[in-house]
């Protein structure tokens, strides 16, 4: 149970650092879509579009637990997913001939 807790910080201080700034100090039940998506857009300006998204899923957890809770009516972020950028997969070359490849590396480093 060592993992958990330690999870849980590490989730705690992320959300402290991403979000708490911005909407840290409403109710949760005051928080709206448009003021998620632009605590979530200034993350993505900075480049961050994983981290963004990660933001978005922690947030989420919280809302869904607040709701379960009677906290509040809504999640705000449920209908956001559409309105990030999504991470673009580059796909690398496959090393088709290994042995050859391996020779090669050897070579160039046998060389320097």
């Amino acid at each position: 149970m060592a993992w958990l807790r330690s999870l849980i910080k590490k989730k705690v201080v992320f959300l402290e650092k991403r979000l708490f700034p911005s909407i840290g100090s409403l109710p949760v039940k005051e928080i709206t879509p448009p003021q998620m998506l632009h605590c979530l857009k200034k993350i993505e300006a900075e480049g961050s579009y994983e981290t963004a998204n990660c933001v978005k899923i922690t947030a989420s957890q919280v809302f869904k637990y607040a709701v379960a809770h009677g906290l509040t009516d809504n999640d705000p972020t449920r209908d956001l997913g559409g309105a990030l950028t999504s991470h673009k997969v580059k796909h690398l070359a496959a090393i088709t001939e290994p042995n050859d490849f391996v020779k090669q590396y050897y070579q160039k480093l046998s060389s320097l």
